[in-house]
């Protein structure tokens, strides 16, 4: 083993422990499987990130991860609804238009939701909604979390600017293993 190498391989476990993904889910072969990762990831997101207190998100019955566009992630979506998230229920939210985004918590913008990109990132900034995406230059381009392709591997990159003007906060552990843009 090259010099260093098991020091890598250690942190890289370390990392995936604390986000709660086997070793095996990052050599995911089919689409069904990268959904299922990127499901994961999303959900296991919401015990890094830091929302601001208010008396609308006090009072909400659920945590709604809601989605802009059509739905990518097909069914896997199944494997997260009812979960706890932030102490609540979480509840998948498929948006029909941009005025109801006050009632997210977190939104995944999918391809074709990304045609009202200025709009769409503006509405979630505006009601601290947590942004994400697997688009490529998502974050780069005002989004928050982009989840990008390295590879075999989902990497994030976070445009923590855009999160800090919401009133988002990321916690050090993951800020740790993401790409910072925009910054």
């Amino acid at each position: 083993m090259p010099r260093g190498a098991g020091i890598v391989v250690t942190t890289s476990l370390l990392v995936l422990l604390c986000l709660g993904i086997g070793a095996d889910s990052l050599y995911a072969a089919g689409e069904d499987d990268e959904h299922r990762l990127k499901v994961a990831l999303l959900y296991k997101l919401t015990k890094f990130v830091h929302w601001p207190e208010t008396e609308a998100r006090a009072q909400a019955e659920h945590f709604n991860l809601c989605l802009i566009g059509r739905n990518p992630l097909g069914s896997a979506l199944q494997a997260i609804e009812g979960r706890k998230a932030k102490d609540k229920p979480l509840a998948i939210v498929e948006l029909g238009a941009l005025s109801e985004t006050s009632a997210c918590d977190m939104a995944f913008v999918s391809r074709d939701g990304l045609v009202r990109f200025p709009a769409v990132t503006d509405a979630l900034g505006a009601d601290s909604v947590l942004s994400i995406s697997d688009q490529r230059g998502f974050a780069a381009q005002g989004g928050m979390v982009e989840l990008a392709r390295k590879g075999k591997r989902l990497a994030f990159r976070v445009n923590r600017k855009n999160a800090d003007e919401a009133g988002i906060r990321f916690s050090a552990p993951f800020l740790g293993i993401a790409t910072l843009v925009g910054d």
